[in-house]
């Protein structure tokens, strides 16, 4: 979804700009989040002895996302 609006460059004579975007991936379906928890709840149970500083998180990744984009 793109929330970024209208650009307007008043009183310069710039022609680009550098446009850095940010990711942020949510889950709205409730099936879909209570498997992330399991899954999350699992790993901790297994291995909760093995490790005293155990922390289970999710890295998630958008295939051929560019950060940046310079746009005329």
């Amino acid at each position: 979804m793109d929330i970024s609006g209208i650009f307007k460059l008043k009183g310069t004579t710039k022609k680009y700009i550098q446009l850095q975007l940010g990711k942020e991936i949510n889950f709205n379906d409730e099936l879909t989040l209570y498997d992330i928890q399991t899954i999350k709840n699992d790993l901790y149970t297994r291995n909760r002895f093995r490790d005293t500083y155990i922390s289970v998180g999710i890295n998630s990744d958008i295939p051929s996302f560019k950060e940046f984009f310079l746009i005329k």
